[in-house]
């Protein structure tokens, strides 16, 4: 195949691995391109749905490569065999216009060409530095719950790292990056809940106008310490086979729960007082029909939440129409539970815990967005570029939605303000 240049292709989301296509990439000297598969139940969908997956597809995930499965089948409502190859032709040249999509993308039309890969004598000194960021900011994370153990964490973590580089380089590569990922935004996040404290308990009659301005920076300043991982994770995960999907970023289901375990286990026992104290409040604490319900509510979301993340979760029809509505608005889709859910919450959650203490609550849920950041990194066979604009697009809607979510807030608490004395008589 060498000699002949013959190369082989990657199919995406394939259901079970193909035997050996690992080891034969890498006989190639990774001779590989990523090709999308068309179903046969898919060659029926609207023209404009499969041109959208087409161009999507070559900009988003590296794509260079489309095969097209179709057959007849038999419509019983009409009595007669029917085809999808029209429909096919119509995505591509016709009204869906896909390759004149891919083609605007800056791609060109022709022979597939794999990935020019090159090394540097720099790289292994890159990646020392990603790995000694990398156990920085976890001993960093450590030291906020535990921080007897910060030097300690650091050390082992040093050591422990040089052993399993010679046992297992690429576990050693995905471990630190899913812990990285993990550790930054948590930090960024815990760092947020303290300016919050202590603004509140230096200025705690700021005017709403202030507030507003103080949140807006704090936002940025803690997304910027969430995105201090993404240049560990990329440089630690930073090989061919992540681009072409060969390996993948592991542990995504406990990036996405993680840090919001971490930020609501700080909220409630080590926000003031001794933790010791706040362990055995919590313990005497009486159970309640009312704790109870919660918990199964939380469960119930935390549960469907999960369910959401990575690949394996369904879509309904109604938020495909969004999603493409987005696509074809902003040229790249930010992340729905970013600038709907997230980052709205962190901003009305900072806005009311400079006023309100047990407001910073609202901080459990705006880790999402931080962490949902690092993780749209954590996706190597994404241009950066693409991930970079997706998570600007996400915080800057998010900020918008935000202020909104002040703006109504501030107009309810006046309203309640003025009534509830008149409710009361």
């Amino acid at each position: 195949m060498n000699q002949h240049e013959i190369g082989i292709v990657a199919i995406e989301n394939i259901k079970r691995p193909q035997k050996g296509f690992t080891k034969l990439a890498y006989l190639t000297d990774y001779d590989v391109a990523r090709i999308y598969s068309l179903s046969e139940r898919d060659a029926n969908l609207d023209a404009d749905v499969i041109a959208d997956r087409f161009a999507l597809a070559t900009k988003d995930r590296n794509i260079r490569m489309f095969y097209l499965n179709a057959e007849p089948s038999r419509d019983m409502t009409k009595a007669s065999i029917t085809h999808p190859l029209d429909n096919l032709i119509d995505s591509l040249t016709g009204s869906g216009q896909a390759i004149q999509k891919i083609e605007d993308n800056g791609f060109v039309m022709g022979q597939a060409e794999p990935f020019q890969v090159t090394d540097s004598s720099m790289q292994r000194y890159f990646k020392l530095g990603a790995v000694v960021g990398a156990v920085a900011i976890i001993s960093l994370m450590i030291s906020y719950f535990i921080p007897m153990l910060t030097i300690a964490a650091f050390v082992i973590g040093m050591i422990g790292s040089a052993g399993l580089y010679l046992l297992n380089a690429t576990l050693l590569e995905q471990a630190l990056g899913l812990l990285a990922a993990i550790s930054a935004p948590t930090v960024a996040v815990i760092l947020a809940i303290r300016k919050v404290d202590e603004t509140r308990g230096t200025m705690p009659d700021m005017s709403p106008s202030r507030r507003i301005t103080h949140t807006i920076v704090l936002l940025v300043k803690t997304s910027i310490l969430s995105l201090a991982a993404v240049p560990m994770v990329v440089a630690l995960l930073n090989n061919v086979t992540y681009m072409l999907v060969l390996d993948q970023f592991r542990g995504v289901s406990l990036l996405a729960s993680a840090p919001i375990a971490l930020i609501g286990i700080y909220v409630v026992l080590y926000r003031g007082g001794s933790t010791f104290t706040s362990i055995l409040k919590l313990l005497k604490a009486p159970i309640t029909l009312t704790w109870v319900i919660a918990a199964g509510i939380v469960g119930v979301v935390g549960m469907y939440y999960l369910s959401r993340t990575g690949n394996s979760g369904s879509v309904s029809s109604i938020e495909m129409v969004f999603r493409s509505l987005l696509e074809n608005t902003f040229g790249v889709r930010p992340r729905n539970k970013e600038f709907l859910l997230a980052h709205p919450m962190m901003i009305l959650g900072v806005f009311l815990a400079f006023k309100y203490r047990y407001a910073v609550y609202l901080l459990i849920i705006g880790v999402m967005g931080q962490l949902s950041m690092v993780g749209t990194f954590t996706h190597i066979h994404t241009p950066i570029y693409i991930s970079a604009i997706r998570v600007v697009l996400g915080l800057g809607l998010g900020l918008i939605i935000g202020l909104i979510a002040i703006l109504v807030w501030q107009v309810a608490e006046r309203i309640w303000k003025r009534w509830s004395p008149l409710l009361r008589r």
